[in-house]
C-alpha cells in the first residue's frame, strides 16, 4: 500500500482530482482546505514587487487615510 500527499492550490483541479480518485475506488483518508496564512499573500505581493510605486510608506498611509468627518461627532 502506497501513502500519498499532494498540495494543490487550484480549487478546481482539486475537485477534478478528488472525483478521479473516487471513480478509481481509492480510499480517501482526509482531505485539509486550509486557507493560505497572511503571510503566504504578502510573500506572494513582495515577489512581484507590488508596492514598488511607494516612495515613502508613511505618506502614502497618510494620504490613504485621509480625515473625514464620523457620524454623529461635532
Amino acid at each position: 500500500m502506497a501513502k500519498l500527499v499532494l498540495e494543490i492550490s487550484n480549487q478546481k483541479d482539486l475537485e477534478l482530482l478528488l472525483s478521479f480518485a473516487k471513480r478509481l475506488k481509492v480510499n480517501i483518508l482526509e482531505v485539509d482546505k486550509q486557507e493560505q496564512s497572511p503571510v503566504f499573500w504578502l510573500e506572494q505581493l513582495a515577489k512581484i514587487d507590488s508596492f514598488k510605486d511607494i516612495d515613502d510608506p508613511v505618506e502614502w498611509q497618510r494620504n490613504t487615510r485621509k480625515e473625514r468627518e464620523l457620524p454623529f461627532r461635532d
